[in-house]
C-alpha cells in the first residue's frame, strides 16, 4: 500500500470524491473554488469549471455534478453536469433558493432543495432523471407542526434513495425505492442518526445514540439485523423497529502501519483496518484513531502526529498523561488554550493520584467546557476539540468504574 500526492500545490484543495480510476475535488488555486479532476491512470489533471463553484460535487462514471452560482449578485443557485466523455456541460436545475449535496448514480441525480420553505426552514429532496428529462419530488410535503421539517443529505444507489430526515423531531434515516414507489423509514431511535450513504443493499451513517458520534450499518437484505441491544429486527420490508436501529460498525482495529501527518490541514481519522500509511496534508495534526497501532507514527513538514496510545486498556492517569501529550504537541499558535488545558490535566492527575476522584472529575469536566468553548470560538478545530472531550470523557467513565 502506498500515499500519493494528487494535488499538491500551496492552495487549498478540500472534498475529495472518486470513482474508479478518476478523482474530483474543489480547488481554489485561481482564486475561488473550481473542480479539478485527476485520472490516476494517466496522471492528467483537468480543470471542469471555471465559474463560481460550489464546494458541493460527486461523480459517478464520467459524470460529475456539481453546484455553481450564476446572476449579476450571484443569487442564483445552479447544479450542473458534466460529462467527460462529450466534454459537455448541462444546466440541471437553477434556482434563487437553497440547493445542496448533489448525489448522482447512472442517469438520476439527487439533491436539497428549499424551494418550499416558507419560513420554516424546510428542505426536500428531488431527483432529476437524465434519461426522461424528469424531475421528481422525492420527500412527502410538510404540514407543519411542531417538528423540524428538513430532509437533507440525501445518497444514491440504483433504485434506492436514503437522506437524513427531521420530520419526527429528531434525525432520522429513510429510503426511497424508486422501482415500487415505497418510502420506508431504517431507523426509529430517538436521538440522532444524520449523513446517510447507500452502496448495494447496505447503508451506513453517522449515530449519536451512544452520546457521541459513531457509524452504524444496516443491510436490507437481512431479515434480521443485530443491535448492541438485540431489540431490533426488520420486518422483511426493511422497516426497522424497537429500539436498536443498526448494526455498529467497530473501530478497535489493529493497525500495522506507519501513520504520517504532513501538509496544511488536520487529518480525520478513519477508524478502518490499515496496514498501510495515513497521512495528514498540512500544517496541522493528525488527529488519532483511538486504534491498537503496532506501527510508528512520525510527522514530517510541519505537522504533528500524536500516538493513539489513549487506549481504553490503560489506567486513567495514564489517559489523563496521554491526553496531555497530546494537548502539547497539538497547537502552533494560542498558546494560552494550551496551557489552560494541560493545567486542567495536571491538577486532574494530581488528584487522581492521591485518590481524590471527585476532585479529578470535575477538573476533567472543566477540561470538557474549556475545549468546548475553545470549539465555538474557532480557537480549537472541531476535529480537535470533540477528541479531547471523546478521551476525557472515557477517563471519567475508569474513574467512576473503579
Amino acid at each position: 500500500m502506498f500515499k500519493t500526492g494528487i494535488a499538491d500545490n500551496t492552495s487549498d484543495q478540500f472534498d475529495p470524491a472518486i470513482y474508479g480510476n478518476k478523482v474530483v475535488w474543489t480547488d481554489n488555486r485561481n482564486g475561488g473554488y473550481d473542480i479539478y479532476m485527476q485520472n490516476l491512470s494517466t496522471k492528467v489533471q483537468t480543470r471542469i469549471t471555471t465559474g463560481e463553484t460550489a464546494p458541493d460535487h460527486a461523480i459517478y462514471d464520467n459524470r460529475i455534478v456539481y453546484r455553481n452560482f450564476s446572476g449579476e449578485h450571484h443569487d442564483m443557485v445552479n447544479i450542473y453536469m458534466y460529462d467527460l466523455s462529450t466534454k459537455k456541460e448541462t444546466q440541471i436545475i437553477t434556482s434563487r433558493k437553497g440547493i445542496y449535496n448533489p448525489a448522482i448514480y447512472g442517469d438520476r441525480i439527487v439533491w436539497e432543495d428549499s424551494r418550499n420553505d416558507d419560513g420554516t426552514g424546510n428542505t426536500d429532496i428531488y431527483m432529476y432523471d437524465l434519461s426522461t428529462k424528469q424531475e421528481t419530488r422525492i420527500t412527502p410535503s410538510y404540514e407543519g407542526g411542531d417538528n423540524n421539517p428538513y430532509q437533507s443529505n440525501p445518497s444514491i444507489y440504483g433504485d434506492k434513495i436514503v437522506w437524513e430526515d427531521w420530520r419526527n423531531g429528531n434525525a432520522d434515516i429513510y429510503m426511497y425505492d424508486l422501482s415500487t414507489n415505497k418510502e420506508t423509514q431504517i431507523t426509529t431511535n430517538k436521538s440522532e442518526q444524520r449523513s446517510p450513504v447507500i452502496y448495494g443493499n447496505t447503508i451506513v451513517w453517522q449515530d449519536n445514540r451512544n452520546g457521541n458520534a459513531d457509524i452504524y450499518m444496516f443491510t436490507l437484505a437481512s431479515a434480521e439485523v443485530p443491535t448492541p441491544d438485540g431489540n431490533e429486527t426488520d420486518d422483511g420490508n426493511g422497516t426497522s423497529n424497537g429500539t436498536g436501529n443498526g448494526t455498529q460498525v467497530p473501530d478497535n482495529n489493529s493497525d500495522n502501519g506507519p501513520g504520517n501527518g504532513t501538509g496544511n490541514g488536520t487529518q480525520v481519522p478513519d477508524n478502518n483496518s490499515d496496514n498501510g500509511t495515513s497521512n495528514g496534508t498540512g500544517n496541522g495534526t493528525q488527529v488519532p484513531d483511538n486504534n491498537s497501532d503496532n506501527g510508528a507514527g512520525n510527522g514530517t513538514g510541519n505537522g504533528t502526529q500524536v500516538p493513539d496510545n489513549c487506549s481504553a486498556k490503560l489506567m486513567p492517569l495514564d489517559n489523563m498523561q496521554a491526553l496531555k501529550e497530546y494537548v502539547e504537541c497539538t497547537y502552533e499558535c494560542h498558546e494560552n488554550t494550551k496551557i489552560g488545558l494541560a493545567s486542567l490535566l495536571d491538577t486532574s492527575m494530581c488528584y487522581c493520584e492521591n485518590g481524590e476522584d471527585e476532585k479529578a472529575v470535575s477538573m476533567l469536566n472543566s477540561f470538557i467546557h474549556l475545549a468546548e468553548k475553545m470549539k465555538e470560538c474557532q480557537q480549537v478545530s472541531a476535529d480537535e476539540a470533540d477528541y479531547m472531550v471523546r478521551e476525557a470523557k472515557k477517563i471519567i467513565d475508569q474513574i467512576e468504574a473503579n
